[in-house]
Order: structure tokens, then sequence, then C-alpha cells
């Protein structure tokens, strides 16, 4: 009936996204996608603003390439870097 006679109302704002799903889609899918595209977009940098708070950083390796860090992961694992911070 609204579709055929009136505009469907906009949805009052308490009402939308309220379980966040259209935030975790845009930021862990479109953002993620775009990353591995080399896509930079605002869903892009959402997804690095949202990853910069998983991100953990070994003093030994800040600067290294990444093959670098991989062998040193693989050498010496996470202990080491665990009884850091304890």
């Amino acid at each position: 009936m609204f579709e055929n006679e009136d505009p469907i109302p906009e949805v009052n704002p308490e009402w939308q996204d309220i379980d966040g799903i259209v935030k975790l889609f845009n930021i862990y899918f479109l953002g993620h996608l775009s990353k591995m595209l080399g896509i930079k977009n605002r869903y892009s940098k959402e997804y690095e603003e949202e990853m910069q708070k998983y991100r953990a950083e070994i003093d030994d390796v800040k600067d290294a390439s990444d093959e670098d860090v991989f062998e040193y992961l693989s050498e010496n694992g996470f202990t080491e870097s665990e009884k850091q911070n304890e």
C-alpha cells in the first residue's frame, strides 16, 4: 500500500541500525575489500581506524620487513613479547 500510494516514511533515528550491522558490514566487509584491492575510500579509512584498536607492536621488529617479522615470530613465538607485557 505504501509503495503504491505514498512513499515509505524515513525511519526514526532511534530505529536505524540498532544492532550495528550496517557499521559492521561497512567496516569488516567493504573496508577490508577496499583495503585488499588498494582502493582508498571512506570504508578503507574506517577499516584502518578499527584495526588500529587491535594492533600490537613488538619493539624488536617495529621497523622490520614482513619477512623479518614472520621469521622473528616463527623462531620466538609470542612468549617473549607476552613476558614483556607482564
